[in-house]
């Protein structure tokens, strides 16, 4: 079963396929920036057919090496077309990696943060919830050691 003819547009792309009960391709969507890596970790659907998906995005620092990343929320149509995205704006290194969604078509997204204290070689990793509205706006954000 292939994806058709697709090329790479990332280092790594997120793809987001609808397949029919004969395993053949309904829609592809396809998402990455050049030079950088977008990864899903976590797919949800709500009950109106709109899709969530969370994960990552990392961008290479090419002075030092490191690759920075940022959790990121897609919301995509019932026929799998991308309508919004969003990047955290957390200051640390974040990732989203669990994805819900409730019957009103909030989205929760649990994820980590992971930060580096200064001079330190070690990572400190907190946790945080996020709530968006079916209109992709943050309602609420709780972050934490929990």
């Amino acid at each position: 079963m292939g994806l058709g003819s697709y090329t790479q547009t990332g280092a790594i792309d997120l793809f987001l396929a609808k397949y029919d009960a004969n395993g053949k391709v309904i829609w592809l969507n396809q998402s990455g920036t050049p030079n950088k890596k977008t990864i899903g970790n976590g797919i949800t659907m709500t009950t109106s057919g709109v899709i969530y998906v969370t994960g990552s995005i990392a961008s290479k620092n090419f002075s030092s090496l490191d690759w920075t990343t940022n959790s990121l929320f897609y919301q995509y149509s019932s026929g799998g077309l991308l309508s919004s995205t969003t990047q955290d704006s957390y200051a640390a290194a974040s990732e989203g990696l669990k994805i819900g969604a409730d019957s009103s078509g909030n989205a929760y997204i649990v994820g980590n943060i992971l930060e580096h204290p200064s001079g330190q070689n070690y990572e400190v990793s907190n946790n945080y919830i996020n709530k968006f509205t079916p209109n992709n706006v943050l309602s609420w954000a709780v972050e934490g050691g929990f």
